[in-house]
Order: structure tokens, then sequence, then C-alpha cells
């Protein structure tokens, strides 16, 4: 697949969910020369139907797919041939769900740590709400 084509369909797909505006540019630094993006591409977007029907419920509906991290943020988990991506969202006051950011997870490890992916996050999600209340 072409990176132009690659591109073209991350912004089309991103396109359709609120996300934090680097979102992007992550998930081509951690797919990059993977050979293996079409295959994330192909997971992306199972993961966010499922999020846009169940929201903060598809947690609990039988998927090991999405986990919650604590009272604010979730992670949608892309574990398919080796790829170990988190991508970690949260969901506004309205219930909308935004993506605030991708990370490669190494492998080997039996938890994640999401200290500072975590980190990170939050400080997105309140720049996303103070940029929604300023209009």
């Amino acid at each position: 697949m072409k990176r132009e084509d690659i591109i073209s369909q991350l912004e089309c797909i991103l396109g359709a969910v609120l996300c934090y505006s680097d979102l992007k540019d992550e998930i081509l630094e951690i797919t990059d020369g993977s050979g293996r993006i079409g295959l994330f591409i192909k997971h992306f977007v199972k993961r966010l139907i499922i999020l846009s029907q169940k929201g903060k419920n598809a947690i609990s509906c039988g998927y090991k797919l999405f986990e919650r991290i604590d009272s604010e943020l979730y992670s949608m988990i892309f574990l398919e041939d080796e790829l170990n991506i988190r991508i970690l969202y949260a969901f506004l006051p309205n219930g909308e769900p935004v993506l605030l950011m991708a990370f490669y997870e190494r492998s080997g490890k039996r938890h994640t740590d999401y200290t500072i992916p975590k980190t990170i996050a939050m400080q997105r999600l309140n720049e996303i709400k103070e940029g929604q209340k300023n209009g």
C-alpha cells in the first residue's frame, strides 16, 4: 500500500471521529515500515464501529479490545499479528468519544504501563475540553 493511500485512508477514518490532531502522525510513526498498516486500518475501523455503537459499554460487552484505565481514560487495544498498539480515548460530557493518543507497547510485558501515556492523554483531553468551551 502506498504511503499516500495510507494517509488518505487514515484521514478518512479519523475524519469520522473526534480525535487529537497528533493522532494520525502517531499511528503513522508506529506502523511505518511494519508492513501491517493495512491490517491495522482494518481492525481500527472495526473497533471504531464497536465504540460508536456501544460507547462506554464497549469495555463490558465481551470484547478484550477495550479496557478502562481510570475514571476518565480508556484504551483501545490492538494485538493482532504483533501490532501491540494502544489508542487512549475518553468521553466528552455529551458522551462523544475522543481519541487522544496512540503508542506502541513493547512486547513481553504482562501489564501495560500507562503512566506517561495517561499524563499526555489527560493534557490533550483538557485541551480539547477547553477548546470546546472557547468555541
